[in-house]
């Protein structure tokens, strides 16, 4: 039968009538060749798989606005205007924790399927928390620039040296200390939702 992939698209996808649909799938039975094509189109309308990430290197951020040990929001400052565009900083709170000159700072952005260790990259890059600008309450701020997505989850986690990261190790299991003490409930994380304006 002489059915146009265009033809078997609709079909596939709902798009026909229901008389002209039970033709279509008739045909489909009926010859080989035609089911063939039905099989190839479909594979082509099915959304590609992405590979799941490992329970071992899942991170366990908690929401914006739930605890995970800190508190953490974004803030205005005088000199940063309260409209926020790709590429312009924004400034992020940090409310106060124990032990701030022994903790070290972890940026996390959230992808489409996990998160990505931001800060630091390098083991010459780290910083204790303790050594960012403190406000007369306590809390820590940092500055961070915003990324192209309208809508973006950023993350902070302070671990202890026993949950710093493996430097030597390959990059997926690098962080595997800190992904533990998250877990745990050893290492204060939280997040917060930045949005752009149009």
């Amino acid at each position: 039968m002489n059915i146009s992939d265009a033809r078997l698209l609709a079909w596939l996808s709902g798009a026909l009538e229901p008389g002209d649909a039970l033709y279509v799938q008739e045909a489909v039975v009926a010859d080989a060749g035609l089911a063939g094509r039905a099989a190839t189109l479909r594979a082509r309308l099915a959304p590609p798989t992405r590979p799941r990430v490992a329970a071992a290197q899942r991170w366990r951020v908690p929401p914006p606005r739930v605890s995970g040990g800190m508190g953490l929001r974004r803030a205005t400052a005088a000199v940063m205007s309260e409209a926020l565009r790709a590429g312009e900083r924004f400034r992020l709170r940090i409310d106060p924790v124990d032990r701030p000159d022994e903790r070290l700072l972890v940026v996390l952005y959230r992808t489409d399927d996990t998160w990505e260790v931001v800060f630091p990259q390098h083991p010459d890059e780290t910083v204790a928390v303790g050594a960012l600008p403190a406000q007369d309450d306590g809390s820590r701020s940092l500055d961070l620039v915003a990324r192209a997505a309208p809508r973006q989850r950023w993350a902070i986690a302070l671990p202890l040296g026993d949950a710093a990261p493996d430097w030597d190790a390959p990059a997926e299991d690098r962080w595997s200390s800190l992904r533990r003490a998250i877990a745990a409930g050893e290492a204060p994380v939280a997040s917060a939702e930045i949005r752009l304006d149009a």
